[in-house]
């Protein structure tokens, strides 16, 4: 369902585009309390924990 969501507001979540209207900043961190560098390559970074994450269950059924 989120990914639905992403895709419909162009990769971004529906917040930052709302806070986009009533900033002046163009960093990537603006709305969020991270490192500049992490909020840029946040979904990348996820991303991969999540598939590596998925990548495990599935090893764990399997192997079952």
């Amino acid at each position: 369902m989120e990914v639905a969501v992403l895709l419909c507001f162009n990769l971004q979540c529906p917040l930052t585009v709302l806070a986009r209207k009533y900033s002046d900043s163009t960093r990537d961190n603006f709305d969020i309390y991270l490192p500049n560098w992490l909020a840029r390559h946040n979904k990348l970074i996820y991303s991969a924990i999540f598939l590596v994450s998925v990548g495990v269950l599935v090893y764990r059924a399997v192997k079952k």
